[in-house]
């Protein structure tokens, strides 16, 4: 049976550059394998095409009928792994911390061990029909967010 350390091996052996991350393996014994990948300036359909060729043959009978699809994250999939942080520099992301409380803001940048944002916060002045709103950085640590994801809006 193939593991997800077998797979990240065989994606870095055979398909690999500088440019490209992997995001996640996503197993379910005897059914499926599941690759994300991506790169800094996001990854076509001919990559995940190649890659998922290449997967193929190096794992061949590792599989054993197993379906593989290697696929891009998406918009609305969580980030798994710093790159993906630092490739959505300046893009608004949504935050859930693990107590549950909820941020929105650009992102402005990652470390080792964290992110801040840009976000916008209530102040305490404003009336009833007008909420007042101070910009504000804050810094998120890795181990205290639950989840992190673009924040699609549309327009």
């Amino acid at each position: 049976m193939v593991t997800r350390e077998r797979v990240q091996e065989a994606i870095e052996k055979s398909f690999w550059d500088d440019d490209f991350f992997l995001v996640d393996v996503q197993i379910i014994p005897g059914k499926k394998v599941t690759v994300y990948v991506d790169r800094e300036n996001g990854i076509t359909i001919d990559e995940c095409a190649e890659l998922s060729k290449s997967l193929l043959y190096t794992l061949e009978g590792e599989l054993e009928d197993m379906e593989l699809t290697v696929s891009s994250p998406g918009l609305t999939m969580p980030f798994r792994v710093k790159e993906q942080y630092e490739k959505n520099i300046s893009r608004n992301v949504e935050v859930v911390m693990k107590d549950g409380e909820k941020f929105k803001g650009k992102l402005l940048g990652v470390s080792d061990s964290g992110f801040s944002l840009l976000t916008r916060e209530a102040t305490g002045a404003g009336g009833k029909k007008k909420k007042q709103e101070e910009a504000a950085e804050r810094w998120f640590a890795f181990d205290e967010v639950k989840s992190t994801k673009i924040a699609v809006e549309f327009k």
